[in-house]
């Protein structure tokens, strides 16, 4: 009772700061935190670890280039997170408020030796705790010791529903690497029921592509298979290198339908869909719903009071697509970042997005993901301005957008809207 008294008064603190576009008066709800730039795995719509770019210059476009090239500490084969840095790290996000940490990466998280101790540290201090992962270092002993720990959500980047797309996807991997993880799966519900824990629940990712979106009934039915509670679906954010990875106007329409078809099957066993953009999107006659920049012409970005990401080195990043370094954390304290000149000027110009028109300096607002979390916040703070883009539009309601950050439910079901 009384940490849900207190995430609520920290989420009235938040929409203060921005209902009032004044600084953050305490810390985002949530924080990833990437534990590894190493990486098992070579995928094919992976920006990190592309695989088809020039060999003279490894990165998908010229500001991952040069945001890679200013930074040389931000080796993508091979930094970790230190225990050390990680802690303080986790106690500077405490004392600003902060309750949910999501363990991440450019890399695996299972390639960092400490991952086991910094779950243990991060349920030590009562916090919501995540990892993401593509599964493949989940041992029954690994698995063991995450319900042990309490982990509350484990995120499995599957990518494809049968075998014999695996290594089309992941083209280091093959099928019998896929068998594998659906194994682990398999015995983490057996672990679950042996020790009678709930968690970590289980969520499968699948990034969508030409290669793969036929496959979208199979996918539903081994997020069936293997216990999942969620199935995440997202179309592959493409760059120069694999643009052929991208659908066709038809294929999109094909997909939209395989896509009402797995909508029903899941709902009739309870698995939850997430779905970007909504199902029907591409269907003929539809009113699918605009690109980000076109809804950032009509709404602020408010991803600078809400979250934030920090890389292996430290690094702390106002979102997963901007390259503009707000600070370390290993020079200085989380709080100080947070409330730091360059903060403040990342939430100035993102805020005032509908004025400028222009992408946030250093940053992918062209391919942003986090639009239909701002659409809600947005129309949750000003009920008498909200902004509907398309038939069947899906928001957050505030207590979704609590729920599912901060007190460890999952946020069901959409509000919809007509245009205006």
């Amino acid at each position: 009772m009384i940490a849900g008294v207190q995430q609520l008064t920290h989420l009235s603190k938040i929409g203060l700061g921005i209902y009032t576009k004044k600084r953050a008066f305490c810390g985002p709800l949530w924080v990833q935190i990437g534990v590894s730039n190493r990486c098992n795995y070579r995928c094919v719509m992976c920006w990190d670890h592309p695989t088809f770019v020039p060999k003279d210059d490894p990165y998908p476009d010229s500001i991952t280039s040069k945001y890679y090239r200013n930074n040389p500490g931000i080796d993508r084969s091979s930094k970790v997170m230190d225990f050390a840095l990680f802690t303080k790290t986790i106690e500077d996000l405490h004392a600003v408020g902060t309750r949910r940490v999501d363990l991440v990466g450019r890399g695996e998280p299972f390639l960092n030796e400490d991952l086991m101790q910094m779950v243990a540290f991060v349920k030590g201090k009562g916090m919501y705790c995540s990892i993401s992962t593509n599964g493949s270092l989940l041992t029954e002993q690994a698995l063991s010791r995450l319900v042990g720990e309490g982990l509350d959500q484990l995120i499995v980047s599957l990518n494809t529903g049968r075998p014999e797309t695996y290594g089309k996807i992941h083209t280091s991997e093959d099928a019998t690497t896929f068998f594998r993880i659906k194994e682990a799966l398999v015995g983490l519900n057996q672990l679950k029921v042996g020790k009678e824990s709930a968690g970590p629940i289980v969520t499968l990712s699948f990034v969508l592509c030409k290669s793969n979106f036929r496959e979208v009934g199979e996918m539903v039915g081994l997020a069936q298979e293997v216990g999942a509670k969620q199935a995440i679906f997202k179309h592959a954010v493409l760059y120069d290198g694999i643009s052929f990875l991208g659908l066709t106007e038809e294929e999109k329409g094909e997909l939209d339908r395989a896509l009402i078809e797995a909508e029903q099957a899941a709902a009739r066993s309870g698995l939850e869909m997430k779905l970007d953009p909504p199902i029907g999107s591409f269907l003929p006659g539809s009113v699918g719903p605009p690109s980000p920049m076109e809804v950032y012409g009509k709404i602020p970005c408010t991803i600078g009071w809400l979250f934030a990401l920090i890389t292996a080195d430290g690094t702390v990043l106002p979102c997963c697509h901007c390259f503009s370094a707000m600070g370390n954390v290993e020079e200085e304290s989380f709080a100080r970042i947070w409330r730091s000149e360059p903060y403040e000027r990342f939430r100035d110009n993102a805020i005032l997005l509908p004025n400028s028109g222009k992408p946030v300096p250093t940053c992918r607002c062209d391919v942003c993901t986090f639009t239909k979390f701002n659409l809600s916040v947005h129309n949750h703070l000003h009920p008498f301005r909200r902004k509907v883009f398309y038939p069947g539009q899906r928001e957050y309601n505030p207590a979704q957008l609590l729920s599912s950050l901060v007190l460890k439910r999952t946020a069901r079901g959409p509000k919809r809207g007509r245009p205006r």
